[in-house]
This record gives C-alpha cells, sequence and structure tokens, in this order.
C-alpha cells in the first residue's frame, strides 16, 4: 500500500522550486557544498528564494507540482519532512547539490475517486480506391 506521501492516487504532490549547483568535478564538491550552505543560510535569513536563484545566473526558479515518489530519492526524504513555506538543507544528487523550497502540498485522490479516465484510440480502416463520401463516413 502507497504511503499517503508518496505521490500518485492516494498520495501526495508538493509544490516545489530548486536551485541547483552542479558539481562539474570532483575537486569542487567541498567548494560547491559550501556555496549551498551558505545560500540556505542567506534564505533562511530573509534573502528571497528567486534573488538567490537570480545570483545563480538564471531566473527566478520555475515552481512546479510533483509526486514525492517522482523526486531523486534524497530529494524526497527531504521534502518529506519539510514544512511548506521552508527550504532543506542542500541534498546531494548525482548532478551536485540542490536547495529545494517546498511551497505548498496537495492530496492526489483515491484511485477512482473523482477521476476520469479518457481512452483514445486510433483506428484505420482501408477503403476501396472507388470508396463513396458514404463509405468514407
Amino acid at each position: 500500500e502507497r504511503s499517503k506521501l508518496q505521490g500518485g492516487p492516494g498520495g501526495s504532490e508538493v509544490q516545489v522550486a530548486l536551485l541547483s549547483l552542479p558539481v562539474d568535478a570532483p575537486e569542487r564538491e567541498a567548494e560547491v557544498k559550501a556555496l549551498a550552505e551558505k545560500l540556505v543560510a542567506e534564505i533562511r535569513d530573509g534573502a528571497p528564494f528567486d534573488s538567490v536563484a537570480q545570483q545563480l545566473g538564471g531566473g527566478p526558479a520555475p515552481s512546479f507540482w510533483v509526486g514525492v515518489n517522482q523526486l531523486d530519492p534524497a530529494l524526497a526524504d527531504a521534502v518529506r519532512s519539510a514544512e511548506p513555506g521552508s527550504v532543506t538543507e542542500p541534498v546531494r544528487t548525482l548532478e551536485g547539490y540542490k536547495v529545494v523550497r517546498v511551497l505548498s502540498r496537495r492530496a492526489v485522490a483515491e484511485q477512482g475517486a473523482n477521476l476520469v479516465e479518457v481512452v483514445v484510440k486510433d483506428i484505420l480502416l482501408k477503403l476501396p480506391p472507388d470508396a463513396g463520401e458514404a463509405d468514407v463516413a
């Protein structure tokens, strides 16, 4: 049985914004981690998350909804214990460090509850070359 925090039917989704700090060389590991920790401290001291994201060379950090079970396992663990409005500690992923701002949470409907299933199928039929409009219709 799925946990209510896993995401997907019967789980939950989180709205997050991410700061990504890639570690492009092993010798930069400590430097990137220190920067990530510094940014978290700045955000927790009141610096706007989007301003910090812009300092990293991008625009405002886009936010998106995602099922917790769709995240990298390390990010999922950090997000599960984070309250809406909070920022996680830096999380090491395969690419580098990520800082996650959890904006909101929402429950996903139980399977079959208020869900609409749409099935679309393409059906191709061969018609004779001399088919009339009535045959085509």
